[in-house]
């Protein structure tokens, strides 16, 4: 309800004013809108509940009826605060609350995130995370998610109307360059815990994992293995994703590959498959992933080699 008191209901179509919702709201370009709107709707409508400033039946009112009842003050508040904020805002040169959300928030955070050292920080910084044992993706990208939303629904507009895309960055960028195998770029460290591992605990450990991996999936080796905390493969796990994001980044913003046209990946299609879709099937970025694999091996090996023959040493005694 607060998102579409919020919403202008003015859209132009053949020269004339309708009274419509502007398709561009219902998108990316309203999501920051929508997050944000419904977050402080639940946060008032539950304030006046707790502080018991609701409308009271008799208790021989069916529960059904006296809940409905409860609801109508909290309602009636929502409706009037956002309706004087909408008002505010339409005598504003912002005009509404998505587009002062774009002045705050989106215009900062497309700069940050389609920029190589945006990039760079965001990898480091979810990294970070995941080497303190929480969820680094889920965090970081929950936040800048709705901006990759946004880039990527550019470039695709872009292309469906054959015009030239925009934005390096977008849609499925972080599934194709960086998140290999899962965060951290792990298909690598799964194919040397399967194949090289001389170890019999790190062996059976990437048996498990490999498949995983292939469906970028790596909580086997996140946790199992692990790499929270480890003082052998944190730094690899670390470098290897910036390197491998940062070559993705540099490969299209030179011209060695085509951008991406906007088109939505599941985070789980294995690599290869998921550059060649992504794609609409450019084989330069399967070509490219391989070898972004092939540089998360070099990357992982030396560090991998010393944490294997450690598991070696403790397996003898």
């Amino acid at each position: 309800m607060t998102f579409m008191i919020l919403t202008p209901f003015k859209v132009s179509f053949m020269n004339n004013t309708v009274e419509a919702i502007p398709l561009m709201y219902t998108g990316s370009a309203g999501l920051f809108g929508a997050i944000i709107s419904s977050i402080i709707s639940v946060e008032i409508y539950t304030w006046f509940i707790r502080k018991n400033i609701v409308i009271k039946m008799p208790e021989n009112v069916p529960p059904a009826v006296a809940k409905s009842f409860v609801a109508l003050i909290p309602t009636l508040a929502l409706m009037t605060g956002t309706l004087i904020v909408r008002l505010i805002l339409e005598n504003t040169s912002l005009q509404n609350v998505h587009e002062l959300l774009k002045v705050i928030l989106t215009t900062p955070l497309k700069t940050l995130v389609g920029s190589w050292w945006g990039l760079a920080i965001i990898i480091a910084v979810i990294q970070l995370f995941w080497i303190a044992g929480l969820h680094g993706s889920t965090i970081i990208l929950g936040i800048i998610g709705p901006v990759l939303g946004l880039l990527g629904d550019q470039n695709r507009l872009a292309y469906e109307a054959g015009a030239e895309i925009p934005n390096i960055i977008g849609g499925p960028f972080f599934d194709i360059f960086i998140s290999l195998g899962g965060g951290g770029g792990t298909f690598a460290l799964a194919f040397l815990l399967a194949f090289v591992s001389r170890s019999r605990q790190l062996k059976e450990i990437g048996k498990i994992s490999v498949g995983a991996a292939f469906f970028n999936i790596n909580e086997p080796i996140i946790f199992g293995l692990p790499i929270v905390m480890n003082p052998y493969l944190i730094i690899p796990f670390f470098i290897t994703p910036l390197v491998t994001g940062l070559i993705g980044y540099f490969s299209v913003a030179t011209g060695l590959l085509p951008k991406l046209p906007g088109i939505s990946v599941p985070w789980t299609t294995p690599p290869l498959i998921s550059g060649y879709l992504a794609s609409i099937g450019s084989f330069r970025y399967v070509i490219l992933q391989v070898i972004l694999i092939v540089i998360g091996m070099i990357i992982y090996l030396p560090f991998f080699k010393a944490f294997d023959n450690k598991i070696l040493e403790d397996e003898k005694m």
